[in-house]
Protein backbone atom coordinates (compact mmCIF):
# COMPACT_ATOMS: atom_id res chain seq x y z
CA UNK A 1 0.00 0.00 0.00
CA UNK A 2 1.45 3.43 -1.20
CA UNK A 3 0.54 6.39 1.04
CA UNK A 4 -1.65 7.78 -1.19
CA UNK A 5 -3.50 4.46 -0.87
CA UNK A 6 -4.11 4.98 2.94
CA UNK A 7 -7.87 6.18 3.21
CA UNK A 8 -8.47 9.52 4.58
CA UNK A 9 -11.35 11.43 6.37
CA UNK A 10 -12.59 14.86 5.24
CA UNK A 11 -12.62 17.37 8.03
CA UNK A 12 -16.02 17.58 8.40
CA UNK A 13 -16.39 14.51 8.54
CA UNK A 14 -13.65 14.40 11.20
CA UNK A 15 -15.12 16.83 13.01
CA UNK A 16 -18.40 14.91 13.33
CA UNK A 17 -16.72 11.57 14.53
CA UNK A 18 -15.20 13.59 17.29
CA UNK A 19 -18.97 14.81 17.70
CA UNK A 20 -20.46 11.70 17.74
CA UNK A 21 -18.20 9.90 20.53
CA UNK A 22 -16.80 13.22 22.67
CA UNK A 23 -19.60 15.78 22.27
CA UNK A 24 -17.79 18.52 21.14
CA UNK A 25 -16.32 20.47 18.09
CA UNK A 26 -13.41 22.01 16.79
CA UNK A 27 -11.74 24.73 14.86
CA UNK A 28 -8.27 23.72 14.56
CA UNK A 29 -5.61 20.86 16.05
CA UNK A 30 -4.53 23.08 18.55
CA UNK A 31 -8.68 23.46 19.95
CA UNK A 32 -8.55 19.44 19.04
CA UNK A 33 -6.42 19.00 21.82
CA UNK A 34 -6.66 21.37 24.32
CA UNK A 35 -10.79 20.31 24.51
CA UNK A 36 -9.35 16.62 24.63
CA UNK A 37 -7.52 17.39 27.74
CA UNK A 38 -11.16 18.82 29.09
CA UNK A 39 -12.17 16.19 28.40
CA UNK A 40 -10.24 13.32 29.15
CA UNK A 41 -7.65 15.44 31.62
CA UNK A 42 -4.52 17.02 30.96
CA UNK A 43 -2.16 16.04 28.11
CA UNK A 44 1.34 14.99 29.20
CA UNK A 45 3.54 16.09 26.89
CA UNK A 46 6.96 14.02 26.91
CA UNK A 47 10.43 15.65 26.28
CA UNK A 48 12.19 13.55 23.96
CA UNK A 49 16.01 15.01 23.87
CA UNK A 50 17.39 16.02 20.18
CA UNK A 51 13.72 14.80 18.67
CA UNK A 52 14.73 17.05 15.28
CA UNK A 53 18.00 15.52 14.63
CA UNK A 54 15.66 11.95 15.12
CA UNK A 55 13.99 10.01 12.53
CA UNK A 56 10.49 9.34 12.21
CA UNK A 57 10.63 6.23 13.19
CA UNK A 58 13.00 6.35 16.02
CA UNK A 59 10.75 9.05 17.80
CA UNK A 60 7.80 6.60 16.97
CA UNK A 61 9.60 3.57 18.98
CA UNK A 62 10.27 6.08 21.91
CA UNK A 63 6.47 6.73 21.96
CA UNK A 64 5.53 3.28 21.03
CA UNK A 65 7.50 2.10 24.15
CA UNK A 66 5.06 4.08 26.16
CA UNK A 67 1.88 2.41 25.16
CA UNK A 68 1.57 1.03 22.23
CA UNK A 69 -1.66 2.26 20.25
CA UNK A 70 -4.63 -0.06 19.29
CA UNK A 71 -7.51 0.10 17.18
CA UNK A 72 -8.37 2.33 14.80
CA UNK A 73 -6.15 5.67 15.08
CA UNK A 74 -6.54 9.00 12.83
CA UNK A 75 -3.16 10.23 11.74
CA UNK A 76 -2.61 14.28 11.42
CA UNK A 77 0.19 15.26 9.46
CA UNK A 78 1.48 18.63 7.11
CA UNK A 79 -0.03 16.35 4.11
CA UNK A 80 -3.56 16.68 5.58
CA UNK A 81 -3.67 20.43 5.46
CA UNK A 82 -1.44 20.36 2.40
CA UNK A 83 -3.95 18.23 0.28
CA UNK A 84 -6.86 19.19 2.85
CA UNK A 85 -7.57 15.85 3.00
CA UNK A 86 -7.99 15.69 6.28
CA UNK A 87 -6.46 12.72 8.80
CA UNK A 88 -5.68 9.73 7.61
CA UNK A 89 -7.99 6.57 9.25
CA UNK A 90 -5.78 3.47 9.72
CA UNK A 91 -5.83 0.26 12.14
CA UNK A 92 -2.86 0.97 14.67
CA UNK A 93 -1.34 -2.28 13.12
CA UNK A 94 0.09 -0.42 10.31
CA UNK A 95 1.33 2.71 11.68
CA UNK A 96 4.67 1.62 11.56
CA UNK A 97 4.37 0.76 7.60
CA UNK A 98 2.90 4.26 7.46
CA UNK A 99 5.87 6.24 9.08
CA UNK A 100 8.37 4.24 6.94
CA UNK A 101 6.42 4.42 3.59
CA UNK A 102 5.00 8.47 4.54
CA UNK A 103 9.05 9.62 4.96
CA UNK A 104 9.85 7.16 2.23
CA UNK A 105 7.74 8.43 -0.52
CA UNK A 106 7.02 12.17 -0.16
CA UNK A 107 10.59 12.84 1.73
CA UNK A 108 8.85 15.13 4.18
CA UNK A 109 9.27 15.22 7.98
CA UNK A 110 6.48 13.31 9.51
CA UNK A 111 4.30 15.33 12.07
CA UNK A 112 1.81 12.99 13.92
CA UNK A 113 -0.32 13.71 16.43
CA UNK A 114 -2.68 10.59 17.77
CA UNK A 115 -5.75 11.20 18.62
Amino acid sequence: MNIEEYPTLDWLSFDDLIFSHLGFRFKSVDDLANKIEIYNGKIIWLPLKEWESLDDITIYNSLEELEKPTGEIFIISDISYIKKDGPFRLESVYIRKFIMQYVNTLMSVFLMEMY
